[in-house]
């Protein structure tokens, strides 16, 4: 997974961070599949999860990546 090129801005801290440099986390496959996941934390209370995939039925190389805010406050992420 190129992580490096995935990032978050921080609205209220008026900055970006970048997987490749900020945050910890790891990647393995799915149990029986072809999927890569990597889990990944920052310290500000954020969880990232990135999926990988090619179906085997089109030429596409799929990648899905979602936020999770794990603090107790709204907060407003980009």
């Amino acid at each position: 997974i190129l992580h490096s090129q995935f990032g978050v801005y921080l609205y209220e801290e008026g900055r970006a961070t970048w997987l490749a440099s900020d945050w910890s986390g790891r990647q393995t496959y799915l149990e029986d599949t072809f999927v890569v996941q990597g889990m990944y934390r920052h310290e500000a209370d954020l969880e990232a999860r990135l999926l990988d995939f090619v179906p085997p039925q089109h030429d596409a190389f799929v990648r899905i990546f979602e936020i999770r805010n794990r603090s107790n406050r709204s907060r407003e992420l980009g």
